[in-house]
């Protein structure tokens, strides 16, 4: 996978160890992932990338051009540093799409049971994201019209999500 060019759109406090940080790809068409892949991030003046899981799916990448990661604060990343101490809104970095950790569309087509510790629910809510929303499209048909099917016959997403965390 190649580096691309991104751009910080946001920054917020997720917890009060973790920050989610939405950034915009320059060439967005060069740019895709699938729920629960990572990025290495290279942020500007630090040598070395931080890996960090996608936090939302590939839909809201496809509408708006913008991907969000989770990133926890640490003593031992100067990636992870420098988002926590320095990061704006404006700010440009580098990004590369890895890992082959990711949910298929044959494995949203099954109830699942996520299970996630700490900053691990970060992939999670990429896959849940994209669950709902390919739910959705197939309940409302791929041209967004509503089907004529009974309530009772549209499919709510079926999945359990269990995480535990030290520091909510």
């Amino acid at each position: 996978e190649e580096v691309l060019a991104v751009t910080v759109t946001s920054v917020e406090d997720a917890s009060p160890n973790v920050k989610l940080v939405t950034l915009r790809v320059h060439e967005r068409e060069r740019f895709s992932f699938r729920p629960g892949q990572w990025v290495d991030f290279y942020a500007p003046g630090v040598e070395k990338p931080g890996g960090y899981s996608i936090a939302s799916s590939p839909g809201s990448f496809a509408r708006d051009g913008t991907f969000a990661l989770a990133v926890r604060a640490s003593r031992s990343s100067a990636c992870g540093h420098w988002v926590h101490e320095r990061c704006r809104k404006g700010d440009e970095a580098r990004v590369r799409v890895g890992g082959k950790f990711f949910a298929s569309p044959g494995d949203l087509a099954h109830p699942l049971v996520l299970v996630a510790g700490g900053i691990g629910i970060a992939p999670l809510v990429g896959m849940l994201q994209t669950l709902v929303e390919e739910q959705r499209l197939e309940f409302r048909g791929g041209d967004g019209a509503r089907k004529d099917e009974p309530a009772s016959r549209a499919r709510s997403p079926h999945a359990i999500l269990l995480c535990s965390t030290k520091n909510p």
